[in-house]
């Protein structure tokens, strides 16, 4: 959106664009439409779609003339946000990798290992009782 407002569109005709365009944000696209034919300003209509800080940075910016600045900088902060957690998303996948591998690992000793020791050697029994 701050992209179509910095080549010139209006706020009307950039979000009649991107209901063209992107058919997964239509719905939204047209309440917002709506809320702003029925005279509610452009926070005002998108107040259910965002955050509560992002609400009010949008609230400040559209009073003071500077809706295409903001608009820029919560979308290069909210890529960054969604860069951030796939990042983090990858960097958790390891150590589950390893905490699954290591409960194979354990249930394998348990299921296997511990009875063939038992079998030959009666009398340590009474000691994997106890590790159990």
């Amino acid at each position: 959106m701050a992209n179509l407002l910095n080549i010139g569109f209006s706020l009307t005709e950039a979000l009649g664009f991107i209901a063209d365009t992107d058919k997964q944000l239509t719905s939204g696209v047209i309440e917002i439409q709506q809320k702003l034919t029925d005279g509610y300003s452009f926070s005002e209509s998108i107040k259910s779609m965002v955050d509560a800080q992002s609400y009010h940075q949008l609230l400040i910016a559209e009073r003071h003339g500077q809706l295409r600045e903001v608009l820029a900088e919560l979308a290069t902060f909210d890529r960054l946000k969604l860069k951030q957690f796939k990042k983090i998303h990858a960097i958790l996948v390891y150590p589950l990798f390893l905490c699954l591998i290591l409960l194979i690992l354990i249930t394998m000793i348990h299921v296997y290992v511990f009875p063939q020791i038992e079998q030959l050697m009666p009398s340590i029994r009474s000691c994997l009782k106890s590790l159990k």
